[in-house]
């Protein structure tokens, strides 16, 4: 009896969802920190499958200022480097576009990670396993010590 290639096999062709998002390298690979944003804005800007005027009037209503096409554009240009997006339209766009990898771009940079809210208890989870560990440790040592001769 030959194998069932019609079910999904748990053991190899499963694979847990990345609990970080992020750009693939290849999408944001520049030469500076500010050609990275402008290219990462690019990518969010075209995968999002909305139309640039209605992703700035999305932005300006949840900002209660006018972010315009024009600006979204500058945003994702590598070659207009005076105008990087700052950091409260990167929120904003955040909140259209739903993409949180823009944001991710900018925690790596600093050696963290941005994670959705429901992984925080297994975070929390892998605190306490590390402690315990080193608990663990420290009281198999304390035991070894206080079983030695003349204690």
């Amino acid at each position: 009896m030959g194998r069932d290639t019609r079910t999904l096999d748990l053991f190899t062709d499963w694979q847990p969802r990345d609990p970080v998002e992020r750009y693939a390298p290849e999408a944001t690979r520049a030469a500076s920190l500010r050609d990275r944003i402008s290219r990462a804005v690019a990518v969010t800007l075209k995968e999002c499958d909305q139309p640039r005027e209605t992703v700035a009037e999305a932005m300006s209503a949840y900002l209660g200022e006018e972010v315009s096409k024009n600006m979204l554009d500058a945003y994702a240009s590598q070659g207009r480097g005076e105008h990087t997006i700052p950091f409260l339209r990167v929120i904003a766009l955040w909140h259209v576009t739903g993409d949180a990898r823009l944001m991710q771009l900018g925690a790596e940079e600093m050696g963290h990670a941005v994670i959705d809210q429901h992984f925080l208890p297994w975070v929390e989870v892998g605190q306490l396993a590390d402690t315990k560990t080193e608990v663990d440790r420290a009281y198999d040592m304390a035991r070894r010590l206080a079983r030695r001769p003349g204690r």
